[in-house]
């Protein structure tokens, strides 16, 4: 997933972005739902959370995989309006687009879950396009009154990775929060993805017949959230330090923004998780992006809003 050309102007897209963002009211922590084990979720509440929280955990799993039930979706699928769907396989379509990975001939004929707002691909089989490895990409969607989620997530197949791998991609990752947030100007490949994200979410905002989609609203969470991101780099006084210095420094400026920069590690995945919470109300909005130890580069994003 790495793009050949650096844009440098991001960081001042981002500056730009702030002035959106000021004026919304605000509010809590991102909180991730969890599943330690195959029968048992938990949801994880993180109201006051340090802004850089390191854990392991066995999947990571955000709004609306937090609602999945396929036997349920199965047996009470809605009569929905074609457009409803159009915008389903437009954000399979664009997904797969977006990570650079390869359909199966037959995806026409795969249908999704759905229920009146929520839209779950899953499992489908794709190829990688960079290391042409195979993959599973899973595609979920939901929105309501309170909670919105666009997911775009393809994982390696397999055995698991090793620990030198799963090392490797800590590794890779942290440094590349690092450079995200270098005070001369964001670069790697977290970077990169991050602007791919941004344009694809630009390009798609709204479909032919101008309704917004998926990707609008997923544009309004990632302006929030891209936007403290030039003030935080800024405040980094750019003097040689080992990583986890340069990672606890970020956390210090970060967390006087009411800003969360959390990493979840999982068997196969490193997870970036930034999140813009406003305590006073208990609004919060986050993108993630998924690192994969297997196939050894950004494999997915998620975007997800909560407002009271």
């Amino acid at each position: 997933m790495k793009t050949p050309n650096r844009r440098p102007w991001l960081f001042a897209l981002l500056t730009a972005l702030i002035l959106l963002a000021g004026g919304i009211a605000v509010g809590m922590a991102a909180r991730l739902v969890v599943v330690p084990q195959a029968d048992q979720t938990v949801e994880v509440d993180t109201p006051t959370p340090p802004s850089f929280v390191s854990q392991s955990v066995d999947e990571v799993v955000f709004y609306p995989w937090n609602q999945y039930d396929p036997e349920y979706l199965a047996a009470n699928a809605p009569e929905l309006h074609e457009y409803f769907m159009d915008r389903c396989i437009a954000s399979l379509l664009h997904g797969a687009d977006l990570l650079r990975v390869t359909l199966p001939e037959d995806w026409n004929t795969r249908e999704p879950l759905v229920s009146s707002d929520t839209f779950y691909w899953k499992d489908i089989p794709v190829t990688d396009q960079q290391s042409s490895q195979p993959a599973l990409l899973d595609v979920g969607g939901g929105y309501s009154t309170q909670d919105f989620g666009l997911s775009i997530v393809a994982r390696s197949t397999g055995e698991p990775p090793t620990r030198a791998q799963k090392e490797e991609a800590l590794n890779q990752v942290q440094q590349d929060v690092c450079d995200l947030f270098d005070p001369q100007g964001g670069q790697g490949e977290l970077y990169d993805t991050l602007l791919m994200l941004w344009e694809h979410l630009d390009i798609y905002q709204v479909d032919n017949n101008h309704f917004v989609t998926w990707e609008g609203h997923g544009l309004d969470v990632a302006q929030i959230v891209y936007a403290p991101m030039a003030d935080i780099a800024a405040a980094q006084d750019g003097t040689e330090q080992s990583t986890q210095q340069r990672l606890n420094a970020l956390s210090q400026t970060a967390q006087s923004l009411d800003y969360h920069i959390q990493l979840v590690t999982t068997q196969r995945q490193v997870v970036v998780v930034l999140t813009q919470a406003y305590p006073t109300t208990g609004d919060w909005y986050s993108v993630g992006v998924y690192y994969d130890a297997g196939l050894g580069a950004y494999s997915g994003v998620v975007l997800n809003r909560h407002v009271n």
